[in-house]
C-alpha cells in the first residue's frame, strides 16, 4: 500500500519582504492586542485570516475559532491542523514522519513543484497483531498455514475444531467431530479413524471395553484388571514354555526387541508358512520361508554383503538357496536379452505387464493368442478364440462381443450380411452396395422368417409381369388393421381390415349375367336369379329402335342437343362443368332471356353472403337499364340501379312503407352538381350519409384514416382528435380539434374546421 503525503509550506507574504512584479506590495492588516474574533479557512474558496500583531510584533494566523497563533519570527508558516482519528493535534512548525513496524516513510524534495513528497510503503509480509484480531467469520477459500510459532490457547474460554454432519478427516493432523453419529474423528496412518473418548475417568491398570450405542463409540472402565495373560505387566513375565492352544494376538502397541540377545522365530523340519506375517526356518533344507501374496515362498539370504548396483544370482546347493553377487552390473533393463529367450512354457500365475516398449511380431511365423473351448473375454484388450463355436471373441464396451471375420474379401462399397452356420458367425459380401435395400434384380427365391414390420415407401411396386402374386391365406383369417387383405380358406372368401373391423370382399363364384345379392360386412355376396315371372315384354324401344329381349340390336346415338325436351322440363341434378370455368350458360348470340333464383348468385368467383353479388329475399340488384330509367319500386325493400338512361346511380329503400330515394347520382355529377333526393337517411358506419342537399362524412379518430401516400391522394375524412386546426397544417392525432382532413399525397392536412 502506498500513500503520498504532499506537504505544502504556507509561505505568507510579509509587507517588507514580499513584492509583486512592478514594485507593488501585499499589505497585511496591523492591529494591537486584543485581536478580534476569527474563523480559520475550511476550504480552498475561503481566505485565511492573517494579521500583524503590533503589540507582540509578530505575524499571526487564525488556527482555530477565535485563536490567533504566531507564525514564527522569520515568517515561516505552520502547517494546517492535523487530526488523529478525528482529534486535532497541537499545531507545530514541523511535521515529523517516522517509519514504524511494517511501514516505511521516504521523503524527497520536489523543487520543481516547491514541495516535499513523502511515500508510505506498507509491508505485505507481516501478520496482523494477534491482540488486534476481533471476532468475525472468515469465509475466504484457501489453505491457512501457521508455522514457526507457539499458539497458546490455554486461557481461552472455548476452543472449537471442525464439526459437521457425517464429518470425516482426510489429511495428517486433521481432527473433527461428526454431529450425526456424535464421534470424534482423526486422520491416522493414512486413514480416517475414530478417537477413543472415555465415558468417565478409568481406574489405573483396569481393562478397557468399547460401548457402541446408536453409532456412538465410548470407552469404558471394565471394572477390573485384564485377565491373567492378556495384559500382564511386561516386566513381570518370566521365561518358560507356553503350550496353550489358540491364537495369541498383539495389537495397538510397539514391541521393541532391540535389546534382546536372540529373537527366535518358528523353526522346524520341512517347515512352511501359511498366513500373512508368518515366517520360519526349515531345518531340513536350511531355508527361511515367508508367506507372501497368498503363497509360501523362500526368503533370499545373502552369502555375503553384495556390491551396490550389481546383479544377483541364485546359488542352489543341496536344496539350500543363497543369493550371491553376480560380480558385475546387470544388462540394460535388468532383464534377460530378448534374443536370449528360448522357447518353452511359462505356467507361472499372476499378471505379466509390458509397458513403455514396442513389441514387433512382424517376423514371426505364427503369433497365437488365447484359445479355449467356450472361451469368452472379460477385460479391456482381451481377445481370444472359442474352439467350440469357432468364433473369435473380444471385450468391447464392457461386454464380450464376437469379432467379424470375412469369408472372402468383399467388394468395395458393397453391403455386408451375416452368415451363421452351426453357431459359426462370418461376414460376407451382400453382392451390391447399400442404400437401404438390396438390388431388386439380385433377390433370389427363398423364405424370410424374420420377425418385425417390413415397410415399403417412396417407390412403385409393379407386379404386372409376374405369374402370380400370393397374399396371406389362412383358415378363418380375419384382419382388422386398415389396409391388410387376405383370403379366408374356411369360408372361401376375400377379407380385408377396415378401421378395426374385418370386411368381406369379392364373390364366392361366378355371377355372369346374374344379379348379385347386396354386400354386407359380415357375409360374402352371392349370385342371384332372374325370375321369368318378372318378364312381361318381349321387346323394347330405345331411342326409336325396337330391340327383342335376349337378342343383340344397334341403338342410334343418344340425343346430345336436348332438342326433344318438353316444357316444362324438370332437372333433379346439378348442372356442373367438367372443370372450373370450362363451360358457359348461354352465349353472346344466344342469351338467356330471364332468370329466377331463390339462392345466391355468384359472379366472377366464389364468394359468401358478405362479398361479391348476393341476391336474396325482396332485394334488387340491377346492372344497366338500356333505354330505361332507374326508379324505386314498392315490391323491393332495397334497390341499387347502376347505369340507367341518365348515366347515373340510384339507391333507394321501402323500409318506411313508401319507396324513397336515398342517393341519386346523375350525369350532372361531372359538372360539379350532386343532386340528392329529398328523403333523409341516417348516417351509417359506411362513412357517408346523404341528406337534403348535402353529404355527411363519418367522423372518427385520426388513427382510423388510411396512410397518406400517392395512391390515396385526394381522399378526405372527418377527424375528431387533431392536434391542430390551422389550415394546411399537417395533422397528428391524440388532440381535441375537429377538422376536415385532406391527403395531399404525403401528409394529411387541415382542409377545414
Amino acid at each position: 500500500m502506498r500513500r503520498t503525503l504532499l506537504l505544502l509550506s504556507l509561505l505568507l507574504a510579509i509587507p517588507f519582504a514580499t513584492h509583486a512584479q512592478g514594485g507593488k506590495v501585499t499589505l497585511i492588516q496591523s492591529l494591537p492586542e486584543p485581536l478580534p474574533n476569527c474563523t480559520p479557512s475550511m476550504s480552498a474558496s475561503q481566505r485565511q485570516p492573517q494579521v500583524w500583531d503590533t503589540t507582540s510584533q509578530s505575524m499571526k494566523t487564525c488556527t482555530a475559532t477565535n485563536t490567533w497563533t504566531a507564525m514564527g519570527a522569520s515568517g515561516a508558516a505552520f502547517y494546517q491542523t492535523i487530526d488523529q482519528d478525528g482529534t486535532p493535534q497541537t499545531q507545530r512548525p514541523t511535521l515529523n514522519l517516522i517509519s514504524g513496524t511494517n511501514t516505511t516513510v521516504t521523503c524527497v524534495d520536489n523543487s520543481g513543484a516547491t514541495r516535499t513528497d513523502c511515500t508510505f510503503v506498507s509491508s505485505a509480509t507481516a501478520a496482523t497483531a494477534f491482540s488486534a484480531i476481533t471476532a468475525a467469520s472468515n469465509t475466504n477459500a484457501g489453505t491457512f498455514a501457521a508455522s514457526g510459532n507457539t499458539w497458546n490457547f490455554s486461557a481461552a474460554t472455548l476452543f472449537r475444531l471442525r464439526a459437521g454432519t457425517t464429518l470425516t478427516t482426510s489429511v495428517n493432523g486433521d481432527l473433527a467431530y461428526d454431529t450425526t453419529n456424535n464421534n470424534w474423528h482423526a486422520w491416522d496412518n493414512a486413514a480416517d479413524k475414530l478417537v477413543g473418548i472415555w465415558g468417565a475417568t478409568p481406574t489405573n491398570g483396569h481393562c478397557v471395553t468399547a460401548q457402541v450405542a446408536s453409532n456412538v463409540v465410548t470407552l469404558l472402565d471394565a471394572g477390573a484388571p485384564c485377565a491373567a495373560g492378556s495384559a500382564a505387566s511386561w516386566s513381570t513375565i518370566t521365561n518358560g514354555t507356553n503350550s496353550n492352544a489358540g491364537t495369541f494376538t498383539a495389537s495397538g502397541n510397539s514391541w521393541d526387541f532391540t535389546g534382546t540377545t536372540i529373537f527366535k522365530g518358528r523353526v522346524g523340519a520341512g517347515l512352511t508358512t501359511s498366513a500373512n506375517g508368518d515366517f520360519g526356518y526349515d531345518t531340513t533344507n536350511k531355508n527361511w520361508h515367508l508367506w507372501t501374496n497368498a503363497s509360501d515362498l523362500l526368503a533370499g539370504v545373502w552369502a555375503s554383503t553384495p556390491t551396490n548396483g550389481h546383479c544377483v544370482t541364485a546359488q542352489v546347493s543341496s536344496g539350500v538357496v543363497t543369493l550371491l553377487d553376480a560380480g558385475a552390473v546387470c544388462a540394460t533393463g535388468s532383464t534377460a536379452s530378448w534374443s536370449a529367450i528360448s522357447n518353452g512354457t511359462n505356467s507361472n500365475a499372476g499378471t505379466f505387464t509390458a509397458t513403455g516398449n514396442t513389441w514387433d511380431w512382424t517376423g514371426t511365423t505364427i503369433f497365437k493368442l488365447r484359445v479355449g473351448a467356450g472361451l469368452t473375454t472379460s477385460a479391456n484388450g482381451d481377445i481370444g478364440y472359442d474352439t467350440t463355436n469357432k468364433n473369435w471373441h473380444a471385450w468391447t464396451n464392457a461386454a464380450d462381443k464376437l469379432v467379424g471375420v470375412w469369408t472372402a474379401a468383399p467388394a468395395n462399397g458393397n453391403c455386408v450380411s451375416a452368415d451363421v452356420v452351426a453357431n459359426v458367425v462370418l461376414l460376407q459380401d451382400a453382392g451390391s452396395p447399400c442404400g437401404g435395400t438390396a438390388n431388386w434384380s439380385t433377390l433370389t427365391a427363398g423364405t424370410n422368417s424374420n420377425a418385425g414390420t417390413f415397410i415399403a415407401s417412396g417407390n412403385t411396386w409393379n407386379f404386372t409381369a409376374t405369374t402370380a402374386v400370393l397374399l396371406k391365406t389362412g383358415a378363418g383369417y380375419a384382419p382388422t388393421t386398415s389396409g391388410s387383405i387376405g383370403y379366408d380358406t374356411t369360408a372361401n372368401k376375400w377379407v380385408f381390415g377396415q378401421n378395426g373391423a374385418t370386411v368381406n370382399f369379392g364373390l364366392t363364384g361366378s355371377c355372369v349375367n346374374l344379379p348379385i345379392t347386396a354386400l354386407s360386412a359380415t357375409a360374402a355376396p352371392t349370385c342371384g336369379t332372374i325370375s321369368n315371372a318378372g318378364l312381361v315384354n318381349s321387346s323394347t324401344t330405345v331411342n326409336g329402335t325396337t330391340c327383342t329381349l335376349g337378342s343383340t340390336c344397334t341403338v342410334s346415338a343418344v340425343n346430345t342437343t336436348l332438342s326433344n325436351l318438353t316444357s316444362p322440363t324438370a332437372i333433379n341434378q346439378d348442372l356442373l362443368c367438367a372443370s372450373n370455368g370450362s363451360c358457359s350458360l348461354g352465349a353472346t348470340g344466344t342469351r338467356m332471356n330471364q332468370g329466377w333464383f331463390s339462392g345466391n348468385v355468384t359472379v366472377g368467383g366464389e364468394v359468401d353472403s358478405t362479398n361479391g353479388f348476393f341476391l336474396t329475399g325482396s332485394n334488387l340488384f340491377n346492372f344497366g337499364a338500356p333505354g330505361g330509367t332507374c326508379s324505386s319500386g314498392a315490391t323491393f325493400n332495397f334497390g341499387l340501379c347502376i347505369g340507367d338512361s341518365t348515366g347515373g346511380i340510384m339507391l333507394w329503400d321501402t323500409l318506411s312503407g313508401t319507396p324513397r330515394t336515398i342517393l341519386s347520382l346523375t350525369a350532372n355529377l361531372v359538372n360539379g352538381n350532386l343532386p340528392v333526393a329529398s328523403s333523409t337517411r341516417a348516417q351509417t358506419d359506411s362513412g357517408i350519409a346523404a341528406a337534403s342537399g348535402h353529404l355527411t362524412l363519418k367522423a372518427g379518430l385520426f388513427s382510423a384514416l388510411p396512410a397518406c401516400a400517392g395512391g390515396t391522394e385526394g381522399t378526405e375524412g372527418a377527424v375528431t382528435d387533431s392536434m391542430t386546426n390551422t389550415w394546411g397544417a399537417t395533422i397528428t392525432g391524440s388532440g381535441s380539434d375537429h377538422v376536415l382532413a385532406y391527403c395531399d399525397g404525403t401528409n394529411w392536412t387541415v382542409a377545414g374546421k
